[in-house]
Formats: structure tokens, sequence, C-alpha cells
């Protein structure tokens, strides 16, 4: 257990084979009693970069859930199973597999910085009056989720074999990759499935940037004092590159803990638009805040 506060990001490759909930609570032990959670969830059989946010980074995780990730993945082409990817059981095969012409065809019919019409999975982490939706394609129950728009920055196809193609995808937040790749298959007029998935870019940051969970919960096992943690603690503001952000004097920082509105001059921005406050001297992140005439309004004020 760690002896005093821990506040920022750790930047997570997680290994297939654990959900991102089981990936975080193996950390929980050894930052508590400081709070832990993630910004991004991914599929238990695929790999790739987490952020665990730790402490008063818990606070900002709604903030930065929108920034762009990176996917690599791979698809099976002759056959569709009922999760949309290589856990499910085949439910739909085709004799038809796409050649590499046709899809660099198919590709081309996305459009880059676009917003995509995606019916997420049936076995994925949506609520549907208030239950998950896998939870109820488990139990074999009959239900319909609706089509929602995400954001496509690029696709651009990587390898091609026989039956077997990889793919890079750039996306925005509620992107489901498995979806994407059926909808690839079903313009292709073919079956497909995910049998590869690896997360490799959250907003800047790599997967050069991150440190293997299993590498690092042996370092913390082995560690005389968990405080090593902090050797690869990135500070809190690392993740608002994305965010629109106003550093604040002393006199103002004061007021915005004390829960006060502040005036501010020429910060050009609409009503009711959040923005990050931060210290003008250090840069640390001192409240989530609201605007409006001109006025700085904080909602959560963050205890460095």
């Amino acid at each position: 257990m760690l002896n005093r506060k821990i506040n920022g990001w750790l930047i997570i490759d997680k290994p297939e084979g654990i959900s991102s909930a089981n990936a975080i609570n193996k950390l929980k032990r050894f930052v508590k009693p400081n709070k832990i959670g993630h910004t991004g969830t991914l599929d238990p059989f695929a790999s790739g970069i987490i952020i665990a946010a730790i402490g008063e980074a818990t606070k900002l995780i709604d903030h930065v859930m929108n920034q762009e990730k990176i996917y690599e993945f791979s698809v099976k082409w002759g056959e569709n199973t009922d999760t949309l990817d290589l856990t499910g059981v085949v439910i739909e095969s085709s004799d038809k597999i796409p050649t590499l012409e046709a899809i660099e065809a198919c590709l081309e019919s996305f459009k880059k910085n676009s917003l995509i019409k995606q019916r997420p999975p049936k076995y994925s982490a949506i609520h549907i009056n208030g239950r998950r939706a896998y939870e109820m394609a488990r139990a074999g129950e009959d239900f319909i989720i609706d089509e929602r728009e995400v954001f496509l920055k690029s696709v651009r196809l990587i390898k091609h074999e026989e039956t077997k193609t990889t793919f890079e995808v750039c996306c925005g937040k509620g992107f489901y990759i498995r979806s994407f790749a059926y909808d690839i298959a079903c313009k292709l007029e073919s079956c497909g499935h995910v049998i590869y998935l690896k997360r490799i870019n959250v907003g800047k940051f790599t997967q050069f940037d991150s440190i293997k969970l299993d590498y690092l919960l042996q370092l913390l096992h082995n560690a005389e004092e968990p405080e090593m943690l902090f050797d690869f603690l990135k500070p809190m503001n690392a993740m608002l590159d994305d965010i629109l952000v106003l550093r604040v004097d002393k006199k103002g920082i004061e007021a915005l803990r004390q829960g006060k509105k502040i005036q501010i001059e020429n910060f050009k921005c609409q009503n009711h638009e959040r923005i990050i406050a931060c210290d003008l001297a250090g840069g640390d992140v001192v409240a989530i805040c609201d605007i409006l005439n001109s006025e700085l309004i904080p909602k959560r004020v963050i205890n460095n």
C-alpha cells in the first residue's frame, strides 16, 4: 500500500485473455487507498494500450474519452460468428473470399474524417434498459441495438493473405472494430470476423510509451517500496492536449479551489463549454470548469 497520494496516468499494455476491468483490478491493491479507473475498454481477446487513471485523475476520465485511438486488427474471411470475433460460435459461412482488389476498392468507399453509422455488437458492454448487452446475449434474449454515428479518421490495409487481411484504423470514441469488420465483410458480400485486435495508440501515447501489465505487476510485487510506481506515472495534464485549457494565476486558483467563480478576459469560447483550469506557474490541473458570460465556474475541483 502506498504511503502517499498518487495522481496521474499509467500507460498499460494489456495482454490477451483478460478483461480491462480485471487488468485494473490487478493494479488496485498496489495503489490503495487511491482510486483507480480507465479511459476505455478493450475486449478480453484484444491486447494493447489501456490508460489507467489514478487518484484525482479519475475525475478527468470523461474528459479524455474522446481521444483518437489507433487499432491494428485482422479479419478471417468466410465465417461470421455470434460475437463477431474468434471467441464466438460460427453462425454463417460463405465460399466467397474477397480479393485484394475488392478489399482495396471497399476501403475507398469509407471517407476519411467522416461520421459513419455502426451497430454495436450484441456481445458488448452497451447498456440496454440498465443491463449489459452481453448478459442478454448470453441468456439467449432477442434484442436490437440501435445504430449510432461514430468517427472514422482513416483506414488502411496493412497485409493481405488468401483468407486473412490485416488493417489499421484511426477512430474516435465508441467505435467497435468488430462491427466495422463485419460491415466490411457485408459490403464485400462475404463473411468475416476479427481474429486479432491490438490498440496501438491512444491520443499522443503509443505502445512505445506503455509498460506491459505483467512486467509492471512483477516489478511491484518484487519491489520493497510500491513507490516505484511513480517512475512510470504520467502527470494529470499529460492527457489534456485535445481539451481546451486555461491557465490561471494564484489568486484565481485559490478562488476556484473554494468553489468560487472567477472573471476571465480575452478568452474566446462559447457559453457552457467545458474548460480545464491549470496552474499558470506549474501547469497542474486545478479544476474542470464551465464558462458562462466570461465567468469561469468550477464544476469539479482537482486536489493535487
